[in-house]
Order: structure tokens, then sequence, then C-alpha cells
């Protein structure tokens, strides 16, 4: 269920993985395009593991992508109804806490909503990095009234949006350390990526190299958003 192709627009660079603590996992991560161009992006996070969590998890993603295509609606509309959705007959009272966003390559703007998600990374090109502001509202599949805003950034060539699950940030080592945001950071500080892809792989490697072998204890799930330039395809 999870995309193994990319976008392949001269505008803007598109990657991301999932790896499973377990043999079946609970995070997913998702892109589609809707009819007038804007590049749909989702990073999501079930509350559980296993099989259970996994299901979960289709049931969002298929849900996430009905209400998009089929209502061509902003991040928050396509949350409220998928929220709606997951709470409509949720049992297991599992949730999901999931980044939406919809980027407009033609103007290089990414709006998007973070539904109890961390915090995505916002690296310029000049390798200056902030934290995109929180939206608020809750995960999906917990508050069936529950509303969300929506936050917006416009991207400059060169510029990236790293976007994640908690198993990148709470990865242990030996030590029972965590990763944490301020290595994730640092690992883009004055160093900005020739790709998404290489956004990508530099944070993977760092969680290996930090967890040192450990097991890992969470799914980890990342995909980075990269601005090659805005405007309509030559």
């Amino acid at each position: 269920m999870l995309p193994r192709r990319w976008p392949a627009d001269p505008r803007f660079g598109l990657c991301g993985t999932t790896t499973a603590a377990r043999e079946v996992g609970g995070d997913f991560h998702d892109h589609f395009l809707l009819a007038d161009g804007r590049c749909v992006l989702v990073v999501a996070d079930v509350s559980d593991k296993g099989v259970a969590a996994g299901l979960f998890a289709m049931v969002c993603r298929t849900l996430l992508r009905a209400v998009a295509l089929q209502r061509q609606a902003d991040p928050p509309e396509v949350a409220r109804h998928v929220n709606e959705g997951l709470c409509a007959d949720n049992e297991s009272s599992m949730f999901v806490t999931a980044f939406v966003g919809q980027y407009h390559p033609e103007s290089a703007r990414l709006d998007y909503v973070s539904a109890g998600h961390p915090p995505s990374l916002l690296v310029r090109s000049n390798g200056a990095c902030e934290w995109l502001s929180p939206t608020g509202g809750a995960a999906l599949g917990v508050v069936e009234e529950a509303r969300y805003a929506q936050a917006t950034v416009v991207l400059l060539p060169g510029d990236t949006v790293f976007a994640y699950t908690d198993g990148v940030t709470e990865a242990e080592n030996a030590q029972g350390e965590l990763f944490g945001r301020a290595r994730l950071q640092t690992l883009f500080e004055q160093r900005p990526c020739a790709s998404a892809r290489e956004a990508v792989d530099r944070v993977l490697q760092a969680v290996a190299d930090f967890s040192q072998g450990a097991q890992p204890s969470d799914d980890i799930t990342c995909m980075a958003l990269q601005c090659h330039r805005n405007g309509a395809p030559a």
C-alpha cells in the first residue's frame, strides 16, 4: 500500500520511506495529485503496531484518498472528514497522528495540517532551519467534532520540508538516549540537501548510526519535499 513511484516533475522533488518495527506497522506515507495539479502529501502514525494497526492505517489511507480526490478539498476539510469517518466506527479506540499537506507547484506554496503530529522541519537553501508552525487539532479518530486549521509556507528553490513520525526522534541507542529533535535539526543546519532523496537517506543513516544496532521500538517514516523552481513546467 505504500507508494513506489515518485513524481517526475521538474518543479519539485519528493521522496519518502516507511520502516516497520514489526513485520506489519502502523505508519504510512502517501502522495497523489488532485485535478488542479496540487500534490497531496501524507505522513501518518497509528497509535499501535502490528496487524491491527496496519489495518487501521489502510482504512485511514483509503479515507484520505477518497475524501481528497472526490471533494478536491483543502487540508482542513480533508482532515475533518477523515476524522469523522474514523470516529464513526472505532471500537478499538485507535487514533492516527497525521501531517496532511498540499503542495502547489506553480506557486511553491505548501498548505498543511498537523493533526496531533510532530512538527515538520523546514530547511532553507542556505542551511537555515526552522520548525513549521503547529496547526493544532486532535489526532484523527479521537474527537468526532474536531476541527482543523491550516498553515502555509512558501518555498524558494532549494528549500526542503522534512516530515516524519516520532519513530525518528524517539529512536533509542544502547544507553537509552533518544535521537531527539535537536539532533534532527543539527543534521541539516548549514548543510542543505541536494535532493529530497538525500534528505531522507541522511536521516535514516543518522538514526541507524545513533541506534548502534538497537532494535527499533517504533515504526520509522519520513518524507521530504524539495522545491526546485516555481512556475509551470517548460
